[in-house]
């Protein structure tokens, strides 16, 4: 300032006003430098202006300290933080002053028609007891500290888990789902809720705060819920390709001049779906653990965040619209006293409306000059067991390894499917098929596995399964040369 007014007076220059104006540019540099002008009675229509920089140290000596404070506690605050914004932060901050009472805004006007005063007698005072009086804050410990938090989270989450399974093994009743989806739908809502309250507890530690028992309880249950929806998601995926396939192609459909019967696109659909609502299940175990671990496996190996974004948006969508199909499916809502059809082991059969005496034979007969010899052999097991038959010569032609009966008990037909070899799927195709409400199928021990077998009278006796319906489904195991009953699986009509 003494610059400026020594030069005014060179030049015989009036003062009027005195402007200090802070500098953009300086804020950039961190010189932190003030423009100091001065203006006659033109001010700034002035034609010669007389200007200096000024740095006024007992403003700024601590702002690039008090600017590391703020940004520290910003980091922990905010998940991102750009360049452009952290430098409007230190702009604001040293135009404002941040906190404290000193603002500028932009300019500051003095009038004045002199010079400088300089003061030469200086009074010292004793200190001021100004400053902000600390208020020791004492740590919360016991059930309302961070342990406190994380067991009242997990207990939460223990809560909907077990509800979800509970609820999971009340819907899921029959099917390849019905064993293990308390455990898949109770598991998912266990993991993902406890790491949701885990993570939180990870960033309390990080950043020393405390978010409280409320935070820790929402965020488990809203993890938990979101594993118990990807669980039973997951589980309704086979309901769903079920409940797809009979709108679409009930009876079965050609691929490539190639048929392709209903069970078989049932079981390719529900891999597709499988594969979905599994791609969705990995995502929200991945970001799970990411909560807990602050890493995600995915993105670590090259997947870009644009990519996993995608993928994680359009499995989670799909999987919502799998759960509807299979909601739609009505054998989803049948119950253990009224399932679809049952399994009775070593079938036996009591007809007591038909004695021995009133038959025209005392055993089995095959009117079919044709006959195989496992054909004869069914219908002598069969009569051995209760359910008496008379092999009758086919009608139309009929393919290796059919057969067909009469049914002296109820006048009806039985036909046999001899299916030794054959997959699951294609043991379900044949059945439902076949002509007859009652087949015979012969199989080799072992051929079908135990959930296989499960599967069994939900994919035949299903509303939506093709053909016409079935009433009973005999099995007969070979084993070498001999038969033996197996499961009969009996389809319960209201």
């Amino acid at each position: 300032m003494a610059e400026c007014t020594a030069e005014c007076r060179k030049s015989n220059k009036k003062i009027n006003y005195v402007i200090l104006s802070p500098l953009e540019s300086s804020i950039i540099t961190k010189s932190y430098e003030l423009m100091v002008a001065v203006y006659d009675e033109n001010m700034y229509l002035d034609q010669s202006p007389v200007r200096r920089y000024w740095k006024p140290d007992f403003l700024f000596q601590y702002i690039e300290e008090d600017f590391g404070a703020l940004m520290s506690y910003l980091h922990k605050k905010v998940i991102r933080l750009k360049d452009f914004e952290t430098a409007e932060v230190r702009r604001m901050y040293v135009l404002t002053g941040g906190d404290s009472s000193f603002i500028m805004n932009y300019e500051f006007h003095a009038l004045g028609d002199g010079g400088i005063l300089c003061g030469t007698d200086f009074v010292e005072y004793e200190p001021f007891p100004d400053a902000p009086e600390q208020v020791p804050v004492e740590e919360e410990s016991g059930f309302s500290g961070l342990w406190g938090n994380i067991l009242a989270g997990l207990a939460v989450v223990a809560v909907v888990s077990l509800a979800a399974a509970y609820l999971a093994s009340l819907v899921f009743t029959a099917g390849a789902s019905a064993a293990i989806a308390p455990m898949v739908v109770g598991g998912l809502a266990a993991a993902v809720g406890a790491a949701a309250v885990l993570g939180t507890a990870a960033k309390d530690a990080e950043n020393g705060t405390n978010s409280g028992a409320a935070s820790y309880i929402m965020n488990g249950l809203t993890g938990a819920l979101t594993g118990a929806l990807a669980g039973f998601e997951l589980c309704l995926a086979p309901y769903a390709a079920e409940t797809v396939i009979a709108a679409s192609a009930p009876f079965g459909m050609s691929i490539f001049g190639q048929f392709v019967s209903a069970g078989a696109l049932v079981d390719l659909t529900a891999s597709g779906f499988f594969a979905i609502t599994g791609a969705n299940t990995l995502f929200k175990l991945t970001n799970a653990i990411e909560q807990v671990s602050g890493v995600n496996w995915m993105k670590s190996m090259g997947m870009s965040d644009e990519s996993y974004s995608s993928y994680e948006e359009f499995s989670d969508l799909m999987s919502l619209q799998i759960g509807f199909w299979g909601m739609m499916n009505p054998r989803l809502w049948e119950k253990p006293k009224d399932p679809p059809g049952k399994i009775t082991q070593s079938a036996g059969y009591q007809n007591p409306e038909t004695e021995l005496t009133t038959l025209k034979n005392d055993k089995f007969v095959n009117h079919n000059p044709e006959a195989t010899d496992i054909e004869n052999k069914v219908g002598e097991l069969m009569w051995e067991n209760g359910i008496y038959l008379e092999g009758k010569i086919p009608e139309g032609q009929r393919g290796p390894g059919t057969a067909d009966y009469t049914n002296l008990t109820t006048g009806g037909t039985a036909e046999l499917k001899t299916l030794v070899g054959s997959s699951s799927n294609n043991i379900v195709s044949e059945i439902t098929k076949a002509q007859s409400d009652f087949v015979i199928v012969v199989l080799k021990e072992g051929q079908l596995t135990e959930t296989e077998l499960m599967r069994l009278p939900g994919r035949i006796f299903s509303p939506n399964a093709p053909g016409s319906p079935k009433n009973l489904v005999q099995i007969i195991y070979q084993i070498g040369e001999e038969l033996k009953m197996g499961e009969l699986l009996e389809r319960i009509i209201d």
